[in-house]
């Protein structure tokens, strides 16, 4: 979470100071997926399953977020990604 968002920075990974990381539930399923698969790009089948965990991910963010009424920006980010991705504006 940022107290201060710059919405005309054009690069989201600079828009704001970060204060808090928010830490999403667990989803178990989805981490016996990727151990199954081998690692994060391994092979062509891991990377596949990767990017499918990834898309999956963000759809049930957009899913549970949906349920508010929310006037702010919202990113995702996954650990040591780089840069983060706007996914709704203010």
């Amino acid at each position: 979470m940022c107290e201060e968002y710059y919405n005309m920075e054009d690069d989201d990974d600079w828009a704001c100071e970060w204060e808090t990381c928010l830490e999403g539930p667990s989803l178990k399923r989805f981490n016996e997926i990727y151990n199954v698969s081998g690692g994060f790009d391994e092979t062509d089948v891991a990377t596949g399953v990767t990017i499918f965990l990834i898309a999956r991910t963000i759809v049930s963010f957009l899913k549970s977020i949906s349920n508010y009424e929310l006037n702010i920006p919202i990113c995702i980010g996954y650990h040591d990604q780089d840069p983060i991705m706007r996914i709704k504006k203010d």
